[in-house]
């Protein structure tokens, strides 16, 4: 065990502890102390050292919630911040104490993932200002994390059979949970003939038939037993009723499910059939944006004219993509898109290049594209699509160690 090791203050430690410091002085020592007796921090835990103490401290021990690092006779802060990287847990809050006092110093250290940096004299005040300036950004983080009751209700709809508006909607759904991680419901609303389960190689759930023609049973023992988990972050709900039962569809069903998937999900993406618009517009009110999807098929330019209408009709307020897919796929007989365009009277908003490869081996190993064809022109124009439509970025690590794997 190393010197440091022995002489923090481990007690009940298994992945962290709170807090450690390494001053390079007495009076640092003495302002440090006394924030942390404050907080009831173990005083012991502030060790005398610079970063060659701090480095050597940190290989062997587990990196505290609260790192405290006297750099004031660093040569280079920067180059010695790098090299505590090497050694930091992401997520801790590190705080830099420093004497150079250089606004562009301050700001190169947080860009880099430093918590703060103070400047000496530091007394006790500063340090506690500090914390409390570190956990208030915390809370405000971990609050912007959560959701309640604000989940988002996308609906896909295809504009006639085989525009691939189930690829829409399960390779989003998809892209959402597994490469942006949002808590995602994927809902297909086809009773008798959704395929979303099938392309994700799932058994469908039970129940959601009765449940959509008795809403008040719709309840969390229903969700929980009607819904199937793809992945940790990805639940799929479905159903493969025979066609005899019918449906038995009420739109108050669907405004009730909905309304508790927002208050479980960030993100409840709709597969919603043809006939469900034609049957039941109303249900589009209760929707947050809408994907139509087309090809440029003359079919696909005459039903997405219809499509749209009906739509705009319906739910006015509801924002309103329209998504080319497949484009390529039918070559010469294709319409042009600028003449697709004056002819459905609004503008496409996306389009998705044909990729026969992909999607067959997609449905092939019961997969989203994402899996079986990453690097696709079809899953490269899905994710952009979703990028763009969400606001997403791809997510990066916090903290000093991220900087170095984004390097």
């Amino acid at each position: 065990m190393s010197a440091v090791a022995e002489k923090v203050d481990t007690e009940n430690q298994t992945d962290s502890f709170e807090f450690l410091a390494f001053v390079a002085d007495e009076d640092t020592r003495a302002a440090v102390s006394g924030a942390a007796a404050g907080r009831g921090w173990n005083q012991d835990n502030v060790l005398t050292g610079g970063i060659e103490e701090t480095i050597s401290g940190l290989a062997n021990i587990a990196t505290p919630k609260n790192l405290v690092v006297d750099l004031s006779t660093s040569v280079d802060v920067m180059s010695d911040v790098t090299r505590l990287a090497e050694v930091c847990d992401p997520g801790a809050s590190v705080f830099i104490i420093g004497s150079v006092n250089d606004i562009q110093m301050y700001r190169d250290l947080i860009s880099f993932g430093v918590t703060d940096y103070l400047v000496k004299p530091v007394s006790t005040g500063d340090f506690e200002n500090a914390l409390a300036q570190s956990e208030k950004q915390s809370d405000v983080a971990q609050a912007s994390e959560t959701f309640d009751e604000t989940g988002q209700v996308t609906a896909i709809i295809g504009a006639h059979g085989g525009v691939g508006s189930t690829t829409m909607a399960v390779n989003s759904a998809w892209l959402l949970a597994n490469e942006f991680g949002k808590q995602v419901a994927l809902v297909d609303m086809d009773q008798h003939f959704g395929s979303v389960t099938l392309a994700l190689d799932l058994e469908p759930g039970t129940g959601l038939s009765e449940a959509l023609a008795n809403p008040g049973r719709i309840d969390d023992l229903f969700i929980e037993r009607a819904m199937v988990r793809e992945s940790e972050n990805l639940m799929v709900l479905g159903s493969e009723e025979p066609i005899e039962r019918g449906s038995g569809f009420k739109s108050d069903s669907f405004d009730v499910l909905v309304t508790k998937l927002r208050s479980k999900f960030e993100h409840i993406v709709v597969d919603l059939p043809l006939h469900l618009v034609v049957s039941h517009s109303d249900v589009l009110a209760f929707c947050d944006r809408i994907y139509v999807v087309a090809d440029l098929s003359l079919a696909g330019l005459r039903d997405s004219k219809q499509l749209v209408s009906a739509v705009n009709l319906a739910a006015p307020s509801v924002p309103l993509n329209v998504v080319i897919n497949q484009e390529g796929r039918f070559k010469k007989a294709e319409v042009a898109t600028q003449d697709f365009e004056e002819g459905a009277g609004f503008k496409i908003n996306f389009t998705v290049p044909f990729d026969a490869k992909g999607v067959t081996d997609a449905a092939i190993a019961g997969k989203a594209l994402a899996e079986v064809g990453g690097k696709g022109l079809a899953i490269k124009a899905i994710r952009r699509m979703t990028e763009e439509i969400f606001g997403l970025v791809q997510p990066a690590k916090s903290g000093l160690l991220a900087k170095l794997i984004g390097k």
